[in-house]
């Protein structure tokens, strides 16, 4: 029973593929099993590739009881860098053809971007504030354009195309609302496929500033979702790692505590959690949220020790 799932599949794939690069080599048995394993994962990824009304995109998931196949697809779904690494030191050809059009797809889910109304003047101001000179606004400015600009949309679905008005808006997100963790994990892995794609993120969180972002923005705009909660931890791991890569600095630094702090607290939290006689920690802190934040919270930590070190 249950199903297939591409995102999940793409991460033991990873696991496979980067235990064997850290504890074997070429020459070793387990070594080249796990990267055996993990292109068989792939060759099953792939085939959740399909063209509907003329968009090529990668199903979320085959229903192994029903034998259907879903009809949408999220961002989270590719991991471009991940693809491209196991084609080239596979020598896969094919399977760097079908990368390419993974790259393609999340670059056209990239948000244009709409200033809101009367906002232009606001967000000119502040990139006055921190470049220290004059901006020519939101329209073709050195900000780079409206705050919205530079978030990814996290849904795609051809099957809507006919009730889109220009019949082509088959990538989008429901209320225009994105998630920031998945716009942050998306960029994350096509930072060396798509380096503009990472790239233009990180400018919009420069844009919008640390202490102004939210657990969801609206994608026309980049403003923050009424209600919505200030960042968790996977998300500022994941910013962390993004200001590694870009050689921020200051952002890193602004970062660093926050992500201390919450490796500190992730330690306290997996130490109660061990105490299973009490069904409330069991409910509060489950294994695979826990899991989760580990996942991202370790490499985090190391690409920070790396950078430090350097």
């Amino acid at each position: 029973g249950g199903a297939s799932g591409t995102t999940e599949a793409l991460r033991l794939a990873e696991a496979l593929w980067r235990g064997a690069e850290a504890f074997g080599n070429v020459d070793d048995v387990q070594s080249q099993a796990d990267r055996a394993l993990a292109r068989l994962i792939v060759a099953g990824y792939v085939r959740h590739a399909t063209v509907e009304n003329g968009v090529w995109y990668v199903r979320n998931y085959f229903n192994l009881d029903t034998r259907a196949w879903a009809n949408n697809s999220f961002m989270v779904d590719y991991d471009p860098d991940l693809l491209a690494e196991i084609a080239r030191e596979s020598g896969d050809i094919a399977l760097s053809a079908f990368n390419e059009q993974c790259v393609r797809l999340v670059r056209r889910a990239v948000t244009k971007g709409h200033a809101p109304r009367n906002s232009a003047s606001d967000i000119a101001r502040k990139c006055e504030r921190e470049r220290g000179k004059k901006c020519a606004g939101v329209r073709g400015g050195e900000c780079g354009g409206s705050v919205g600009r530079g978030l990814i949309y996290p849904m795609v679905q051809p099957e809507i195309m006919t009730l889109q008005p220009d019949g082509q808006t088959v990538i989008f997100a429901p209320n225009d609302v994105v998630q920031l963790g998945n716009v942050a994990t998306v960029a994350w892995r096509v930072r060396k496929t798509a380096p503009d794609v990472a790239a233009g993120f990180y400018a919009w969180v420069k844009r919008v500033g640390l202490d102004d972002l939210h657990t969801h923005h609206l994608g026309r705009t980049g403003q923050p979702v009424p209600g919505s909660q200030r960042l968790n931890d996977q998300t500022w791991a994941l910013l962390l790692r993004l200001a590694i890569w870009k050689n921020e600095p200051t952002d890193i630094r602004a970062i660093q505590p926050r992500v201390r702090r919450m490796a500190d607290d992730f330690l306290a939290r997996a130490s109660e959690a061990r105490v299973r006689a009490n069904p409330k920690v069991q409910e509060q802190v489950g294994d695979g949220v826990m899991l989760y934040t580990a996942s991202e919270l370790l490499p985090a930590l190391w690409a920070l020790r790396a950078w430090e070190d350097r």
